[in-house]
Formats: C-alpha cells, structure tokens, sequence
C-alpha cells in the first residue's frame, strides 16, 4: 500500500523516520512530501521524498497534486498548508484516504487567530469542508478530538497515539543538583503567544521576592513577542528573569529540565506536549492552565498536574513524582509508539472503520 507522508515541520519529521527505522519498520512503500525544506534536503530522509521551501512555492505544490491520486493512504502530519487543503477541497475523494495527525495549531488555527484577515476567513471556509470529510484522525487528546467535532463537525475513527518520538518517556540520569535553596521554574517552551507569558509573570508576581529563577525559552518563535516578554519579566523579575535565546543540543536541554523544580505553561491548547512529558517522566510538578487540553489528557493518563490559578512554590509529593513517572514510563514507551503506528499502517482506508 502506497503511503504518503506530508510534514511541516523537520524538526518532528527526521526523528519521527529515523523512530520508524529504529524499530523495523519497512518503508519502501512510504513517500513523504516535505514542507520548509529544499530538494537538497533529501539525504535528511530515509525514503523518496518531494520538497517545497514554503507553503506558497507554485512549483512543488503542483507536484504535490499527482502524489495525493497515486497514494493509497494519505498522512497529514498537521493539517496547514494552503496548497493541500486546497486540492483536497477540489477533489473530496481525496478525503477518503486522509488520516489526519492533529498537532493543536492546526486545530485552533482560525479560533485562536486574534486579527482575523478575509484570508483567514477565506482558508477557514475551505478547512471546515475539508475537515468534515476527513475519516480518519491520530490523536490522544480527547480535549481537541471534541473541538474538531464542535467546531468542524468531524465524526472520524481515532487512532490513539501520542505520535512522535519528542513525546516519548526519557530516562532521568539523576545529575548531581547545585547546592542552592533556589526554587528554578520553567516557564512556557518557546517565544509563541499562545503561552501568555504576561498571565504567567501576573501570577508568579507575587512570589518575586522569593528565592526563586525563572528560566523561559524564546529561541523559537516570534521575536517580536519574544523582546515584549523578555521586557516585561525584566521589569517584575530583573536579575531572576534567565531568558534563553538560543537553541541548545537536546543532551544540555534535558539536562537543563532534570534540573528544573517546577514547570509553569499557561498554553490554552495542545502544546509543548514533549517538555511537559519529560518534566512528568522526571518527576517534577508541573502547572497547566485549568483550560487546557493538556491537563485533559494528562487526567486521562491518571497523572496528576496543578492547576496554575492556584500556584505555590511547594514541592511536589515525592509519592506523587514517584506515581506520575512510572504512568509515564509505562504510557509514553517506545513500544506503545511503535504499536500504535503499526496499527496505523495496516488499516486499509478502503474498508471504513
């Protein structure tokens, strides 16, 4: 069965493929077609691959088309680019073959845009066509499978799967702590507007005269809002507030997290999915929005989170660290990812779920 993959995103696509290698998976039959990467790109990927360097790029995207038809099965790695909701508003058979792996942004895209253009009116009319007839959805996230039926009326079979290896469990390596009374929070995972900062830094205010540090990622992201936040938690924070502006290697990454004490994310929708993973796999208590999807699914797993309007700097329960990193250990394991895209892969799209 031909199987067609459509990425975004190179920074989930290389180890989600080098995952699927890893544990014996045949992809011979499988082809990707990558946005934001250039032809040249190609050796990145383990398979036959078309590449487009932006979603507007007239060229690939004309490629793209007779990729769809000759596909038997159709992967949407987040349902965003223009191009392919386009096609498959013009040809809904297309649809029939869709399995959509719902990544948060692409689900909130419209709802959460807060200068809504006539494009974004425009896109969003050709989405909730699309989106209807898609019939085959991955996700773990109850939260967001009940907004794409509130909001685009899908009624799709759902895979359960938390998708890509950045979510998988990771072992601690139990590095030796700094001696300090320091309490060190995390604050959101990259320089996005969806992780209202301000409301964070509102709330943590009360608390800036404690013994504490603040480390908040904004290499990723808008730098407009990024200088906004770096600005503002200056102000209420100064030498407490540790912007991290740069990319670090994932080993120091990690490293940084298995030292962190609590994580702080005020994220109204799915994401920063993998930090909040690691940060429960490690044991650390970590803050969610009471709104959000996240906190939904982590309640699903049985693994306790806090409610960020009521924030305090107490540890957490070394019982409940214990619990919340065996359910991880157990939930976010390679061999349940692995099984879950197993059960992806032999469903034959002809033979409705």
């Amino acid at each position: 069965m031909n199987t067609l993959h459509i990425f975004n995103d190179p920074k989930f696509s290389e180890d989600y493929f080098e995952f699927l290698i890893e544990q014996g998976f045949d992809l011979s039959s499988h082809c990707l077609f990558h946005y934001r990467t250039r032809a040249r790109d190609s050796q990145r990927f383990p398979l036959k691959s078309s590449h487009s360097p932006s979603f507007f790029s007239l060229l690939p995207n004309l490629r793209l088309l007779p990729l769809l038809f000759k596909a038997d099965k159709i992967i949407i790695h987040c349902l965003a680019a223009p191009a392919l909701v386009f096609y498959l508003f013009l040809f809904p058979s297309l649809c029939r073959k869709c399995y959509w792996v719902i990544w948060g942004k692409d689900l909130y895209l419209f709802h959460f845009e807060k200068n809504k253009r006539l494009y974004h009116y425009l896109f969003e009319f050709f989405r909730k066509r699309v989106i209807f007839r898609i019939p085959y959805v991955v996700s773990n996230n109850e939260g967001d499978l009940a907004y794409a039926s509130q909001w685009y009326g899908l009624d799709a079979h759902a895979f359960p799967s938390f998708s890509y290896p950045s979510n998988l469990f990771k072992e601690p390596r139990y590095l030796p702590r700094l001696r300090t009374d320091k309490t060190l929070l995390l604050i959101g995972n990259s320089a996005d507007p969806s992780n209202h900062h301000a409301r964070i830094f509102e709330i943590l205010k009360a608390f800036s005269e404690k013994n504490v540090e603040l480390v908040v990622p904004l290499a990723y992201g808008n730098q407009t809002y990024s200088k906004q936040v770096i600005k503002l938690g200056e102000k209420i924070f100064g030498r407490k507030f540790r912007p991290l502006l740069d990319l670090i290697p994932m080993d120091e990454y990690l490293a940084l997290l298995e030292r962190v004490d609590i994580g702080v994310f005020a994220h109204e929708r799915q994401q920063a999915v993998g930090t909040i993973n690691t940060l429960v796999g490690f044991g650390k208590k970590v803050y969610l929005s009471p709104v959000s999807s996240v906190r939904d699914q982590m309640n699903a797993l049985d693994i306790v989170t806090y409610d960020l309007s009521a924030f305090d700097l107490e540890p957490i329960d070394p019982e409940i660290a214990r619990h919340n990193r065996n359910t991880a250990k157990d939930y976010f394991s390679r061999s349940s990812l692995a099984s879950q895209w197993r059960e992806i892969f032999k469903h034959d799209p002809r033979q409705m779920s």
